[in-house]
């Protein structure tokens, strides 16, 4: 977890992998981009479940230890179009 100005910017967590034994995702989100290791994010380029489970822990850490909601505005990738490839590698 990264923490700016008391608020949360950034989260990286370990998921468990659903049909390979002894492997783990490995998943950050920030601000400015997000990235994922397992086969949907990194070869077909989409925002895959991990990303989603991802986003809603940081939001529940958000509130949970600072009161608030996460700033869905302050997240430029997350955007309805679903263009994300200009920030696909930022993290």
């Amino acid at each position: 977890m990264k923490v700016e100005n008391d608020e949360v910017v950034g989260i990286r967590i370990k998921i468990p992998s659903e049909h390979r034994r002894d492997t783990y995702h490995y998943v950050t989100v920030g601000l400015y981009g997000f990235k994922c290791t397992c086969e949907a994010c990194t070869i077909r380029k989409v925002v895959c479940k991990h990303v989603i489970v991802a986003l809603s822990m940081w939001h529940l850490i958000m509130i949970v230890k600072y009161g608030r909601e996460l700033n869905l505005e302050k997240i430029k990738w997350l955007r309805r179009d679903g263009n994300f490839k200009e920030v696909e590698r930022s993290l």
